[in-house]
């Protein structure tokens, strides 16, 4: 069967628009939290960067590159500052001196992407070989693979610890892919170093807000004033 050049034209224009996701509204106080839970949020970056090889900076040079460039985009988005307090944001990353899972910072409550899905009870959940969600939103509220595709640089294994823990000059580290749910999420297979991924990141601990005392003050005076009101509607009448 011959296809016109128009039909090919056609199914490409409908390809492109169907990878061009709107961007959806951000979550930051997931449903189903009450008043004083604690919980983590979690985010695959909007932009991306090379590996940086371990020869050519120090550990501690890199990884604080790397939550830098989380937290740099957690700012622009506005999430540096969530219910009134500061956020830090931590890469989920390992470089050969620090693991993953200790870069950040044990978590201990669930953790929650940006649409307000579960994505892990808490650490050790991260780890089990399976997420309750995947980490497929950026802080932009992009789930767009856009120009820098779905690949996240991790240098990580399935339990949190570093592919390369003796900080070897290789050239290539491990990548997850965003927006699975499986192992691959953190471990699906090598890159070079000199191609260009993004960041998974995880946030600080928060809490939900609890009403200051002025607050119910307030809401129990107007309800008093209300019920007086009414009250006295009722004995003119």
């Amino acid at each position: 069967m011959n296809t016109s050049p128009i039909c090919l034209i056609a199914a490409v224009v409908v390809l492109v628009f169907a990878h061009t996701l709107p961007a959806i509204p951000i979550v930051t106080t997931p449903p189903g939290l009450s008043q004083g839970d604690k919980y983590h949020l979690a985010f695959v970056t909007d932009s991306a960067t090379w590996f940086v090889a371990d020869e050519t900076n120090t550990d501690a040079d890199t990884i604080t590159s790397y939550n830098a460039m989380v937290m740099a985009d957690a700012a622009a988005a506005g999430l540096d500052i969530i219910h009134g307090a500061p956020v830090d944001w931590f890469a989920i990353v390992s470089v050969s001196s620090i693991d993953a899972r200790d870069n950040i910072q044990d978590p201990m409550h669930p953790i929650y992407d940006l649409d307000g899905n579960a994505i892990a009870l808490e650490e050790a959940d991260l780890w089990d070989g399976s997420l309750l969600s995947p980490i497929g939103v950026t802080p932009t509220g992009s789930t767009d693979p856009g120009n820098f595709g779905l690949l996240v640089w991790t240098d990580t294994i399935g339990d949190g610890t570093s592919a390369n823990p003796l900080g070897l000059p290789f050239a290539f580290a491990n990548v997850g892919v965003a927006g699975q749910m499986d192992p691959s999420w953190i471990n699906l297979t090598t890159d070079d170093r000199t191609h260009v991924h993004r960041l998974y990141a995880i946030s600080s601990e928060l809490t939900v807000p609890v009403p200051e005392p002025t607050s119910f003050a307030i809401l129990g005076f107007g309800a008093c004033l209300v019920l007086g009101v009414r009250r006295r509607i009722t004995r003119t009448a």
